[in-house]
């Protein structure tokens, strides 16, 4: 999703600007070609908004791959010189970056440190992608190499617990074959509480914790994508978090669903696997932080004056409905609703019409990139909170110490920040890793100190609270 992002982590601080800067904004409608495979790029691309879609002739009518908001393309053939190896076109209406080559190598000419540090972060976020490209190879090759009876150690733990849950749906799929498809809440109650406990299973044997060494746990992972990823495609909610139709899993309509909290999929089994994703902690949680954060906008809640409220990737922002309306639909709220994607602007504009809200609520398309680096302002007056339920944990350490700096300069002095990270206790995250391709960065107390005193807050968060599942921790800081 962020291949910028990435790149950006290994640049000197003024390196972003300057790539920016030689860039030029270009808006293309879904449909346009960007790359040709096996034609001479004279630009690389970085996405801005929108979504672009990579298809190689090796595979016709199927997609290698999407694009979403911070990704890149083009950057291999600035390493290689060689041509492009895949289609790259506009899946829809795309805001993109477009950085000319030639431009690009004079100014690394020109400035030996520049160029030596973009060709190292370059070569970093390759050889990373080569490394997982690499790994799920190997681990394809293995699996036809190898039966069951020659996998050891680990491998042998992770095929036995495999086949175990597979046995236990295969028993579900029959018992429902016999009821007409009729779902009992004993049957669904069952369900869930095995994809709870495979998933804590999983955990013990190739989490954070187990001191599996990172390679073997990409290929017991991998072995875990391919045995049950016809599960996974037979749900509604979590099919979308894994197939990722806006080019990330936690898309606001994925986040909307998870808050609907109704589930679906194809034939029997589909619809009752859909309810045991959405009965696990992870989406527990996220459905609990909408509840927090209302209580949040509550809290900082005022009469007597113009409150002002930012949500930062505000996705489908449940929690402004809920806080607006348990306030008893105040005048004097104002609300900055962010987003990078036009369709969940779009989303929320067809909630507001009509509705109290509207009045007091402005949409903004805008893109993390060019806040976190100044390159974008906002022009709205001091802040009472800014916030962020589902955003931080997809970025790494330097960009959101950047994005903290922002805050800050934005909020009111008393203002508040309040942030939502994934917490390593997650007993969600192999399955959220590996059977959904939801990979987060998760964070821990000391890790979002650490992060709130490296930026110009300069102190620990002032405190740090967790939703009812404990799987979410919301940091909240104050501008002294």
């Amino acid at each position: 999703m962020n291949s910028f992002l990435s790149l950006a982590e290994g640049l000197d601080s003024g390196d972003e600007s300057v790539l920016l800067n030689i860039g030029e904004e270009v808006q293309v409608i879904a449909g346009t070609l960007i790359l040709e495979e096996g034609a001479s790029p004279s630009s690389l691309f970085i996405v801005l908004n929108g979504l672009l879609e990579i298809c190689a002739s090796s595979l016709p009518g199927s997609s290698v791959a999407c694009a979403g908001p911070g990704a890149m393309v083009g950057d291999i053939s600035l390493l290689t010189g060689k041509h492009v190896s895949a289609d790259v076109r506009a899946l829809e209406n795309s805001l993109l970056l477009k950085v000319p080559l030639d431009v690009l190598l004079s100014k690394m000419d020109e400035d030996a440190g520049f160029g030596l540090r973009l060709y190292r972060a370059l070569a970093c976020l390759n050889a990373q992608r080569l490394v997982e490209t690499t790994t799920k190879w190997n681990a394809e090759i293995s699996r036809k190499e190898h039966d069951r009876s020659t996998c050891a150690g680990p491998m042998a733990e992770l095929l036995d617990k495999i086949s175990g849950f597979k046995e236990q749906l295969s028993g579900l799929d029959k018992a429902l074959l016999k009821s007409n498809g009729l779902i009992s809440e004993n049957m669904q109650d069952e369900v869930s509480m095995q994809l709870r406990a495979f998933g804590e299973e999983l955990n013990g044997l190739m989490g954070p914790e187990s001191g599996i060494d990172e390679s073997i746990r990409d290929e017991l992972g991998y072995r875990i994508h391919t045995e049950l990823l016809p599960v996974v495609l037979l749900t509604d909610v979590a099919s979308r978090m894994y197939t990722k139709p806006r080019g990330y899993a936690g898309d606001y309509l994925t986040i909307q669903k998870i808050y609907q909290d109704e589930a679906g999929g194809i034939g029997h089994l589909g619809p009752l696997m859909d309810r045991a994703f959405l009965d696990q902690p992870a989406a527990r949680a996220v459905r609990n932080r909408r509840g927090l954060m209302a209580g949040q906008i509550r809290e900082i809640y005022s009469n007597k004056r113009e409150i002002h409220v930012t949500s930062f990737a505000c996705g489908p922002a449940r929690e402004v409905f809920d806080a607006f309306e348990d306030l008893g639909r105040p005048d004097n709220l104002r609300f900055n609703l962010l987003d990078i994607d036009e369709q969940a602007l779009d989303f929320l504009r067809a909630d507001l019409k009509g509705h109290p809200l509207e009045g007091v609520t402005r949409l903004i398309q805008a893109n993390l990139v060019y806040l976190a680096l100044g390159r974008q302002d906002l022009k709205f007056p001091p802040q009472d909170l800014i916030y962020s339920i589902g955003l931080i944990d997809y970025f790494g350490d330097r960009f959101v110490v950047k994005l903290l700096d922002y805050i800050h300069q934005n909020l009111a002095v008393g203002g508040r920040v309040v942030l939502g990270n994934f917490h390593p206790c997650n007993p969600t995250r192999t399955v959220m890793d590996f059977m959904l391709e939801w990979r987060l960065i998760h964070r821990d107390e000391e890790d979002m100190n650490r992060l709130f005193r490296a930026s110009r807050f300069g102190g620990d968060c002032e405190q740090i609270i967790f939703e009812d599942a404990g799987v979410n921790l919301f940091v909240v800081g104050i501008k002294n």
